[in-house]
């Protein structure tokens, strides 16, 4: 922001526009004990189903939680084999948005596809 001083007649500064002369006293302690609960660290875990089909799993894996298109295809067969498969790790809020849009997606066309979190 530009700052610059009014002067008066006389030539005596005014006040400095862009910066109000207010002193706030805010409460962050709240906000602070949540972002650091946030900032912990979580891991997304695919589950396997006999639905799904193995294409729709490895688009998901790619566009909603970045993988290269090999490790989508590993996590995929990793899935498909044991049940359950280890996707990648991501701050709280981001491992559950992320979750949130790969669920809605399968909705969307009718899978069961299914992840859950758990801490790292």
């Amino acid at each position: 922001m530009n700052t610059r001083m009014c002067k008066q007649k006389n030539g005596e500064p005014l006040a400095l526009i862009g910066q109000p002369d207010v002193d706030w006293e805010l409460d962050t302690h709240l906000d602070q004990v949540e972002e650091t609960e946030e900032e912990s660290l979580w891991r997304v875990i695919i589950h396997n189903d006999d639905v799904t089909p193995m294409e729709f799993v490895v688009m998901i894996l790619q566009r909603i939680f970045e993988l290269l298109p090999l490790q989508a295809e590993h996590v995929m067969i990793m899935a498909h084999y044991t049940g359950m498969a280890y996707v990648c790790t991501l701050p709280l809020s981001e491992a559950k948005s992320r979750v949130g849009k790969a669920h809605f997606a399968a909705q969307l066309e009718g899978y069961p596809l299914r992840f859950t979190i758990e801490p790292e």
